[in-house]
């Protein structure tokens, strides 16, 4: 939205922070985050890995999603379940779209 760009742009609230967004790679515990990563997995559809750490589901399929491209995404964090810890330890549903931008 127009109101979250000018926040960010002039560094109000949580954009003052400094450290956003973090690397995917830097996530540790559970929690808010906002991070970005290259995709480096894609399970399906609707779901993916960034940076071989953090699963992201979507609530509907994305075409934009190809191994290699770049996403900044936001939202709770949880630990994954055992059964795909393996490929991802952490875990990302987003609720809504605008939840993930695509970055260059």
């Amino acid at each position: 939205s127009s109101i979250e760009w000018a926040a960010r742009k002039a560094r109000k609230g949580f954009w003052s922070l400094g450290q956003l967004p973090e690397r995917i790679q830097a996530i540790d515990k559970n929690g808010f985050r906002f991070g970005v990563g290259s995709v480096t997995k894609i399970i399906d559809s609707k779901s993916f890995i960034l940076d071989s750490r953090l699963r992201v589901l979507l609530p509907k399929a994305d075409p934009n999603v190809q191994i290699g491209v770049r996403f900044e995404v936001r939202g709770w964090v949880s630990r994954s379940p055992q059964s795909v810890q393996n490929d991802a330890p952490w875990t990302l549903k987003l609720k809504d779209m605008t939840n993930r931008v695509r970055v260059f």
